[in-house]
């Protein structure tokens, strides 16, 4: 996977494989996440000092 480009709202959408990923910011803010097989996942980027990328409870 190279880049993916956001929706007019400013999210991002995309079908991935099961496996595992890394997601980066262009200023390399990054975290590694799992896809399991029907799933589907959502990622949260917060712009700050805080912790980034994060994923709401399931």
């Amino acid at each position: 996977m190279g880049s993916v480009t956001s929706t007019r709202e400013g999210f991002y959408e995309v079908a991935l494989e099961p496996g595992r990923y890394r997601i980066c910011t262009t200023f390399e803010r990054c975290t590694e996440f799992v896809v399991e097989e029907g799933q589907l996942v959502r990622l949260d980027y917060e712009f700050s000092v805080g912790p980034g990328w994060s994923a709401p409870p399931r």
